[in-house]
């Protein structure tokens, strides 16, 4: 019997976005109304992938930007939300991942307790913010002309990393006291 090939891994897209935040420029330290982010999604067979780091010890994965989507259904989407200091580009190992099994995923910067603009004491103090951070992430892609309709937005789903987990909870629902 003639062995079947295995087809060739789905490739990882990459885009850097920004929206306007009013909610960002209290909490940045930069001033800066907007808000930063990542999405990952699956490319098409013949993008040409690098590979991207998030510091100087930290090799994050392989991505293709602004590669051309691969075809396909709407997708599912999966919002990441980075640890206290952490950044968007930190969450490139899981959003890359998520990408080559066919999902979309979207990391933002928390403006206020990322490491690319630091810490400040109004993200620091108000993590709960957090959560509103990927509501507005959720409002964009949606709106988005070229996001919105590849995303099924009936399968939408959250993942953290430490403090990202506790900011997952909350904005599927549970109370901070």
């Amino acid at each position: 019997a003639a062995a079947a090939e295995a087809p060739p891994p789905a490739k990882a897209g990459e885009l850097a976005l920004r929206w306007p935040d009013a909610g960002a420029a209290l909490r940045s330290g930069t001033g800066a109304a907007e808000l930063r982010a990542l999405v990952w999604y699956p490319a098409r067979a013949d993008a040409q992938e690098a590979e991207v780091t998030a510091g100087p010890v930290f090799d994050a994965g392989r991505v293709a930007t602004e590669a051309p989507w691969a075809d396909g259904p709407p997708r599912p989407l999966v919002l990441l939300s980075h640890g206290f200091g952490g950044a968007a580009r930190q969450m490139t190992w899981l959003g890359e991942a998520l990408a080559r099994a066919g999902y979309v995923a979207v990391a933002v910067d928390h403006p206020g307790t990322n490491g690319v603009d630091g810490i400040t004491p109004a993200g620091a103090y108000a993590p709960w913010e957090r959560a509103a951070d990927l509501h507005l992430a959720l409002d964009r892609v949606l709106a988005d002309a070229r996001l919105g309709p590849r995303v099924d937005r009936q399968r939408v789903a959250v993942a953290g990393f430490s403090i990202g987990g506790w900011t997952s909870a909350l904005l599927l629902g549970a109370r901070a006291d």
